[in-house]
């Protein structure tokens, strides 16, 4: 198949063709990353906005851009019965395209400012759930508590700056980080504690600027040191200085990159091919994928089964096509955005709590039966719905996911400028909106930063500070501040979306490209001395790439 889109070849299999005729949709007309593209560009984490409640008045935070003329509402109005979703309710017009009327609709309907869950002082986060004292972080399961500037976390505590990490406490700079305490600037690690720089290391305690280590204490950079030898060289590092954290930072990739690095991080998988994979089964080309089974082209979900095309999902089962769904189960979602706790919807956006059987519908709360927000018999929904679709076959709709110029979002407001970044002239090229750069937010900063965080005072809360790449303002709160003392980290001179910029390439990218293992060594069973292993596999890894890529068994085989 040649995709519309960007014109490259695309494959679908005979499993993805029994999939689309048993959901009963057409086949896709887009290349997976077209379609990736699409529905990322339908999921705003990061950036928020000051606005008022249009029910209550208050002064609120939210996702979306007020100057955009929404109607948004805060969560204690939203959940309300203070207003009702079929005010905006209207029929279908069989003379006029269906993404034409659903764009109407979708405008006028009410909008949840944040998408977030009994938290408690965490007003400047989105996605978090059952959390306290939390401050521009997104994504945060399990009762966070004390993180700031973080993404993607589940029972985390007292860290900043950590992404994708479960169980972390007391974390700095941390990526893919799991049940570790004290650890920072760390990458790849599992059970590790009071350490700094480490990267793919498991049970290792009280170690420095060290790769490929297991169970090991006291090292610095792969050399092992008595405790007393250890803590006394610790003292030549001064991490609590900028300027001589940034010289061990490229130290320490020097370093790293004359060790070997594992193809791909899949764990306990069976018949599975993408990036970052735990406990998944029969899914193919999948990223971030945990505890599911039988997703294609599927990225960041977890215990899912049958979804095919999905961004953002949780206890999903037979989706399609859509972006944000689950979190409390979702079954038989189409083309849809923000359909939360929801089955059999089709086209629909913001739809929450046990609603079911929607076609077009935007803010629907326990509802059914319901066509562009207007309410219906069993029997009247049901032939209307088949109507619809026949007039969408007719039109090229149905089987398209929505229009870019309909989101909600700009590109550069969403996740899609992270993992697929373009530049305004190409994304308004492409039929995608963009946010204008706001030059209030460009300040130039006065406040000289101290190189060390000893000779930083608590004035520093009061400061405009000013990004040294982008030029975006940002600030560091008491709360963060303390934790900078106490850990010895120098104040960042970076904004939080660049420093989590930076974090995401620290993390195998989404994307595969076939090539062979690198290794060359000495005593592997897989290859002769002196001859290079012929083991071939899928890594996110491009072949330019500086990285010793070796394969599952020639890595382990130089883990230490």
């Amino acid at each position: 198949m040649q995709c519309k889109q960007c014109t490259t070849q695309f494959e679908i299999t005979a499993t993805d063709r029994a999939f689309y005729k048993k959901i009963g949709v057409p086949e896709p007309a887009e290349c997976f990353d077209c379609r990736r593209q699409q529905l990322m560009a339908w999921r705003n984490e990061r950036t928020l906005y000051n606005t008022a409640c249009a029910l209550c008045k208050k002064s609120i935070i939210t996702m979306y851009d007020p100057t955009r003329g929404n109607t948004i509402y805060c969560q204690a109005c939203y959940w309300s019965d203070n207003w009702d979703p079929f005010v905006s309710g209207r029929d279908f017009d069989f003379s006029r395209p269906f993404f034409e009327q659903f764009a109407q609709l979708m405008q006028e309907a009410p909008r949840i400012a944040l998408i977030n869950t009994k938290t408690e002082n965490s007003e400047y986060c989105n996605r978090i759930y059952d959390g306290k004292n939390n401050y521009l972080s997104f994504i945060a399961l399990r009762e966070p508590e004390n993180l700031y500037h973080t993404h993607f976390t589940m029972h985390c505590k007292d860290s900043v700056d950590i992404s994708y990490c479960e169980e972390t406490q007391k974390g700095y700079d941390d990526v893919d980080a799991g049940h570790s305490y004290n650890c920072l600037y760390s990458t790849r690690i599992e059970n590790c504690i009071d350490s700094y720089f480490l990267e793919d290391c498991k049970g290792c305690s009280n170690c420095f600027g060290c790769k490929n280590l297991r169970q090991k204490s006291y090292c610095i950079f792969n050399k092992q040191y008595t405790k007393e030898e250890y803590f006394e060289k610790l003292k030549q590092f001064n991490v609590g200085s900028y300027s001589a954290r940034e010289v061990i930072k490229k130290q320490v990739r020097d370093f790293f990159l004359q060790h070997p690095y594992k193809y791909n991080y899949i764990v306990d998988c069976e018949n599975v091919s993408g990036v970052n994979l735990i406990r998944c089964k029969n899914s193919q080309h999948v990223f971030d994928l945990y505890d599911s089974q039988d997703c294609h082209y599927t990225t960041h979900a977890e215990k899912s089964n049958n979804c095919y095309d999905c961004y953002g999902m949780s206890g999903g089962a037979f989706n399609y096509y859509s972006v944000t769904v689950g979190m409390q189960g979702a079954s038989n979602v189409l083309f849809s955005a923000g359909s939360i706790g929801c089955f059999n919807m089709s086209y629909c956006f913001e739809c929450y709590s046990g609603a079911y059987d929607c076609f077009g519908c935007s803010g629907m709360k326990k509802n059914n039966y319901c066509i562009l927000n207007k309410q219906y018999s069993k029997e009247e929904y049901t032939a209307l719905r088949e109507r619809i679709i026949e007039h969408m076959k007719k039109t090229g709709e149905w089987g398209q996911f929505f229009p870019k110029n309909i989101a909600p979002f700009a590109y550069n407001e969403t996740m899609a400028q992270f993992y697929m970044p373009l530049t305004q002239v190409e994304a308004t090229k492409r039929g995608f909106q963009w946010k204008a750069k706001d030059d209030k937010e460009y300040q130039k900063q006065i406040y000289t930063i101290p190189d060390t965080i000893d000779d930083v005072g608590c004035d520093i809360v009061t400061q405009i500070l000013a990004c040294v790449d982008c030029g975006k303002n940002y600030k560091v709160i008491k709360q963060e501040l303390l934790l900078y003392k106490a850990q010895q980290v120098p104040i960042p001179r970076h904004c939080p979306t660049c420093r989590f910029s930076q974090r995401m390439m620290r993390r195998n990218p989404r994307e595969l490209h076939h090539r062979q293992c690198l290794c060359a060594l000495p005593g592997h069973e897989l290859h002769k001395e002196g001859e290079v292993c012929h083991t071939t596999f899928d890594t996110p890894f491009k072949p330019e790439r500086p990285e010793k890529v070796f394969c599952e068994q020639c890595y382990q085989k130089e883990v230490i």
